[in-house]
C-alpha cells in the first residue's frame, strides 16, 4: 500500500465515524422532536449517552458493511480486504482514543468491545460480498 492509499483509508475511516456519529445525533433529534418532545436538555443528554452505544452497533455495523462492499467494488480483491482491515484499524484506534478520553467504564468497555467486533466482522463481510463480481457475460 502506498501512502496515498493509506491517506484514502484514513479519510474513509474519518468519514465513516462522522456518519456513524451523525446517525446517533439523528436518533436523539427524532426522539426529542417526534417521540418524546418537551423534556429538558439534560433528559436528552442522558438519552444520548444511553442510546449511543446501541446506535453505534445497530446502525454502525450495516454502515461499515456498506463501506466494505463499496471498496470491494472499486479495488482488486486482495487490496479491498487489506483496505477493509486498514479502515477498521484506523477506526478502532480513533474510537478507543475517544472512548478512553471520556473515561472508560465497565459498561462502555463492553459496548466498545462488542461494537468493534461487530464492525470488524461487518466490514470483512461487506468486502467479501462486494468482491463477488458477476461472471455472467450477458
Amino acid at each position: 500500500m502506498t501512502w496515498r492509499h493509506i491517506l484514502k483509508l484514513l479519510g474513509l475511516a474519518v468519514l465513516y465515524m462522522i456518519v456513524n456519529v451523525g446517525a446517533s445525533i439523528l436518533l436523539v433529534a427524532v426522539y426529542a422532536y417526534a417521540i418524546n418532545p418537551g423534556q429538558t436538555p439534560e433528559f436528552y443528554q442522558q438519552f444520548a449517552e444511553a442510546s449511543a452505544p446501541y446506535s453505534t452497533i445497530f446502525v454502525g455495523a450495516p454502515l461499515i458493511f456498506g463501506l466494505g462492499w463499496w471498496i470491494a467494488r472499486r479495488w482488486p480483491d486482495d487490496l479491498a480486504t487489506k483496505s477493509a482491515i486498514g479502515i477498521w484499524v484506523i477506526y478502532a484506534v480513533m474510537d478507543l482514543a475517544i472512548t478512553g478520553s471520556v473515561g472508560m467504564t465497565r459498561r462502555l468497555a463492553i459496548f466498545t468491545a462488542i461494537s468493534l467486533v461487530t464492525k470488524f466482522v461487518a466490514i470483512l463481510l461487506g468486502a467479501r460480498v462486494g468482491s463477488h463480481r458477476s461472471t455472467d457475460p450477458g
